[in-house]
């Protein structure tokens, strides 16, 4: 096997936003702009900075430097990141050694808006089930071509709007390259096209890697390549390898380490797929 050089690799962590009050209720928020933080969320946005600072110390000797930072115009993504920036500033006035530096702006991109649910914003989901029993399976089952709400395909929109993403975050990635990380505070379906995207994915692998909230995926994109090499869970403490498929197919992680074999890919905890 040989080692992967990720010097030359930019650096993009994908972070969804914490639990809202229509998580807890089971309501479909899509790109709507009613929900809030709920205290869990609250309290799961400020364990963001420890977990950062976790990857730092684990991974990149101690230091993790963040040169951009692009946000969801939605107030649950941007309340997200203030807390953030909250824990960031308390380390820094507490006076002791800075693990993650946080550039003091941010650029709020619309196309990082959760997906566009149409009519079924702000609807339970017990509703809607009852209400559209077809498409909601479609939803619950990753189906993309067998959601349709409103004569949309909000699964397939969302995917081409990552790809959006992707193409305008790398190229000003290219035009001021510092060196250091990007973040992206979003949400979790679009974390997941935002995922899917990156490796040339389509829409099927839609439910693959389901984000938590306040979930934190690191992605390594060499600037010459059009898909991303390598990706994992950073916090929370990534799920096991048998729960997640994408990650099986595409990474390997050991002792901290993204490394990739010339026949197969070796999993955490010694096991191979072909």
């Amino acid at each position: 096997s040989r080692s992967l050089d990720f010097r030359y690799h930019h650096r993009f962590y994908i972070i969804r936003h914490g639990e809202t009050d229509a998580n807890a209720a089971d309501v479909i928020q899509g790109s709507s702009d009613v929900s809030r933080l709920t205290e869990k969320g609250k309290e799961q946005a400020a364990s963001l900075y420890e977990g950062l600072v976790r990857v730092a110390n684990e991974s990149y000797g101690g230091e993790l430097r963040v040169d951009a930072i692009y946000c969801s115009p939605l107030t649950r993504a941007r309340d997200t990141l203030k807390i953030l920036r909250q824990s960031y500033s308390s380390a820094k006035e507490g006076g002791g050694e800075i693990s993650v530096h946080l550039p003091p702006n941010d650029t709020v991109l619309s196309n990082l808006r959760e997906i566009d649910f149409y009519s079924w914003e702000n609807i339970g989901k017990d509703e809607l089930k009852a209400r559209n029993p077809a498409e909601y399976q479609s939803w619950k089952e990753g189906n993309p071509h067998g959601l349709i709400v409103d004569d949309c395909y909000p699964l397939l929109e969302i995917w081409e709007r990552a790809k959006t993403v992707w193409h305008e975050i790398r190229e000003a990635k290219e035009q001021d390259n510092g060196g250091g990380a990007t973040l992206l505070v979003a949400h979790g379906t679009l974390g997941q096209s935002l995922l899917s995207t990156a490796f040339g994915i389509d829409a099927t692998a839609f439910r693959r890697n389901e984000f938590p909230n306040c979930g934190i995926a690191e992605i390594h994109w060499h600037p010459s390549k059009d898909r991303a090499t390598a990706w994992r869970w950073c916090h929370p403490p990534p799920p096991s390898a048998a729960e997640c498929d994408l990650t099986r197919k595409i990474t390997a992680y050991n002792l901290g380490c993204l490394r990739e074999q010339l026949a197969d890919i070796v999993l955490e905890g010694g096991g191979t797929l072909p």
